[in-house]
């Protein structure tokens, strides 16, 4: 199931994903959201990778109608609040979320994003 939301330009969004956690190197679509064009001052996620492997989980924000990524989250192996920062929004449009690890045996996982 892949979470859809409308982000309104006038308020904080806290994202909560409906599947958490992906399994593997192949980039999985976790979620969607419509956001107008603004700049995001402040993008935070809780994200980590579970394996016994020193694997990086990776949250990747994407424009849906090209694909180009906007922004790209990283936490390598333990769980961290990890952000990025003044994240340019140009088109109105949906913006997709995947998530994935760096190595194929490894467990990546996204408590929740905060945009602000």
């Amino acid at each position: 199931m892949v979470d859809t939301m409308t982000y309104s330009v006038d308020r904080v969004e806290n994202i909560i994903f409906t599947q958490n956690t992906v399994a593997g190197n192949t980039e999985t679509l976790v979620g969607s959201i419509y956001i107008t064009p603004r700049n995001i001052n402040v993008i935070r996620a809780f994200l980590g990778e579970t394996s016994a492997e020193s694997a990086t989980a990776s949250l990747k924000m994407t424009k849906n109608s090209d694909a180009s990524t906007v922004v790209t989250l990283t936490s390598s192996s333990a769980a961290a609040s990890v952000t990025a920062t003044d994240t340019a929004i140009t088109a109105v449009g949906w913006y997709d979320f995947y998530l994935y690890t760096n190595h194929a045996s490894g467990i990546a996982f996204c408590s929740g994003i905060r945009m602000e």
